[in-house]
């Protein structure tokens, strides 16, 4: 079993290439047999090369092709993957999103995605993941609402290391998951120029089947890589694994610069946020929480917008006050921590946000 064990990894990541390279031959030689004698005819040096190769033993032949095929997989699997990848991605979107989107396409691709698969099968156990950490730290449960989950779950593939001493079982399960994920992402797309070079070569209606199998591997590409998530969700929230930025971000946050009251005020907390994340490097969130922190610089400034059926005058003497208050406490947060590079991208957000309440008419509906 422990034999199994080493060698089932290295087969499964040396057949991905090498189906993805045979699968690329096989449509190059449909795509070319029919115009062989053409082809050659425009490349002397390729007729001279099938001279040749017709006094090798088949076996060589056979060894050469396969060898060929790897380094062609080699080399051509980053695309199949790069393209999966981009087709896939509103549905990831829609995995994350935290409302329901604009658009007759996004909110078709959302049902879609709610219906095929439970995100709460991971985002429940990863969010009550994150708030342990947080809580075991002595900071607020609140603050893990500011912790983009969707980061930790694209490091699971690094996280699951963990799992190779703490749970061996389930991380052959996980790798098995990860391996068949990327299989079908690898061969999805030369199955598709295969299935392509058959419709050429004989009709349409015959290429026609392996184009719909491609689209399913990708499909189920996308369900496998959920299983996935689900199972380093849950070696998560039990213990078994820990994410390395997030034990980070604790730490960090532990030796910043902070007002006594930051706990009570969401622009504080996200400004906090956004100054961990700039020190662990991940300036793309640190952005995202000073945008964050100057949309809920207006609702902590005037607290009538946090009420649903109610809209304040942001012009008002008292509220001006209340705008500017708030905000040199943010500033102030980012200068004490040495990011002030951080306040240029938070009052240009301010800015927005308040010129966009000015043109709705000098108020701010809730």
């Amino acid at each position: 079993m422990n034999l199994l064990a080493t060698v089932m990894p290295g087969f499964r990541e040396a057949r991905i290439p090498l189906t993805v390279g045979a699968l690329w031959v096989l449509a190059a030689f449909l795509f070319l047999g029919p115009a062989w004698d053409a082809v050659s005819d425009m490349i002397p040096g390729l007729r001279w090369l099938t001279e040749q190769l017709a006094a090798v033993p088949l076996v060589y032949i056979i060894g050469g092709l396969t060898f060929a095929a790897y380094l062609i997989g080699l080399a051509l699997q980053p695309l199949s993957v790069g393209v999966a990848r981009w087709l896939l991605r509103p549905f990831y979107r829609a995995q994350f999103a935290d409302a329901y989107p604009e658009g007759k396409l996004a909110r078709a691709v959302f049902r879609f995605v709610r219906r095929r698969i439970d995100v709460s099968e991971y985002l429940g156990p990863v969010g009550d993941a994150v708030m342990s950490v947080y809580v075991a730290a002595g900071l607020p449960a609140s603050m893990a609402l500011h912790y983009p989950n969707e980061r930790l779950v694209a490091r699971f593939d690094a996280t699951a290391l963990q799992l190779w001493k703490a749970a061996p079982d389930q991380y052959q399960e996980y790798d098995r998951l990860r391996a068949e994920r990327d299989f079908r992402r690898a061969i999805w797309l030369p199955l598709g120029a295969t299935a392509a070079s058959l419709g050429l070569l004989l009709s349409w209606w015959i290429g026609l089947l392996p184009m719909i199998v491609g689209l399913a591997l990708l499909y189920q590409s996308w369900q496998t890589d959920h299983r996935r998530a689900v199972l380093m969700a849950n070696a998560l929230f039990q213990g078994l694994v820990q994410d390395a930025e997030l034990k980070s971000m604790v730490r960090i946050l532990a030796t910043l610069r902070m007002p006594r009251d930051w706990r009570e005020h969401e622009s504080l907390r996200c400004a906090v946020t956004a100054v961990a994340f700039a020190k662990v490097g991940d300036f793309e969130s640190s952005d995202d929480l000073t945008w964050e922190a100057a949309a809920a610089t207006l609702s902590d400034a005037v607290p009538e917008l946090h009420r649903l059926d109610t809209s304040a005058n942001l012009q008002t003497p008292k509220n001006r006050r209340a705008l500017e208050g708030v905000a040199k406490r943010v500033r102030d947060i980012f200068r004490a921590n040495d990011e002030e590079d951080e306040i240029a991208v938070y009052d240009a957000r301010l800015r927005k946000y308040l010129k966009a309440a000015e043109a709705a008419g000098r108020t701010a509906p809730a």
